[in-house]
């Protein structure tokens, strides 16, 4: 970003790469000042503001933890009167906490995953899965 000695704008300037010279990002900055405010000063003092850096490189793939499948059962924690779409009246709904669930359970629905930041429906005759990392996978 540079900008006139003692201006309060700043305007953005790619820079070349490889950087070797500040004379194009001179000539790019009073080109830009130019176009956008339909003046130039030249000879002026220039001041680089900022300095601005994107850089894209490889990083490994997250290791992700995978937990251990198994045919552990939870209980509900709760239940509650639910109403579904195209169901006449309320369906009593089990309801489970989130961190209950293990790897590998299947729950058929309805039913409701709480959580502190969201909550899970599932509605009648779906199917609930979770999977090795603990993903909620709901089958209609």
């Amino acid at each position: 970003d540079m900008r006139y000695a003692g201006q309060w704008r700043t305007i953005s300037v790619p820079g070349p790469a490889p950087f070797v010279s500040v004379e194009d990002s001179i000539r790019a900055f009073e080109e830009a000042h130019l176009r956008e405010y339909n003046y130039m000063r030249e000879g002026a003092a220039l001041e680089i503001f900022r300095l601005n850096l994107t850089a894209i490189g490889v990083t490994p793939k997250a290791e992700l933890k995978r937990y251990q499948v198994s045919d552990k059962r939870c209980s509900p924690h709760s239940q509650r009167e639910v109403v579904f779409d195209d169901v006449d009246q309320a369906i009593t709904t089990p309801v489970y906490v989130r961190n209950d669930l293990t790897a590998g359970m299947q729950i058929r629905g309805p039913c409701i995953v709480e959580q502190l930041d969201s909550t899970v429906l599932v509605p009648p005759d779906a199917t609930m899965d979770v999977d090795e990392w603990l993903n909620i996978r709901i089958s209609v």
